[in-house]
């Protein structure tokens, strides 16, 4: 279960946070893992300068009041998984030599549990 537009928040910040020249925007699902312990891994990167430290600082807090005033796509993003996934939810900002990385972690649903797949 993925928030719908969830994800089109980090595509929308890598087209307006992206420096001049062509942007590559990349949106990736893959499942990791086997058997009980897997996982859906949600990324989003694009090919731009990357995250200041600053800001890979901000974002990658866990302390959602320093969203109040910015970042509030982000914020809404994480309250919405939270809402799904409590604590199991990760998330993950990086900076690559291809560019800046927002990623999600999420548990992958069992069907034989009961537990819903969208």
């Amino acid at each position: 279960m993925i928030p719908p537009l969830s994800l089109s928040t980090f595509v929308e910040n890598s087209c307006k946070h992206r420096g001049s020249g062509k942007a590559l925007i990349t949106v990736r699902a893959s499942v990791l893992g086997e058997g009980e312990k897997r996982f859906v891994d949600l990324t989003v990167q694009d090919n731009g300068d990357g995250f200041s430290e600053e800001v890979l600082r901000e974002i990658n807090a866990e302390d959602d009041k320093i969203y109040a005033e910015s970042h509030v796509g982000l914020r809404n993003i994480r309250h919405r998984f939270r809402l799904i996934y409590g604590d199991k939810v990760v998330f993950a900002f990086y900076n690559t030599p291809r560019g800046p990385v927002s990623e999600i972690i999420i548990p992958y649903p069992d069907r034989e549990r009961g537990e819903k797949r969208q």
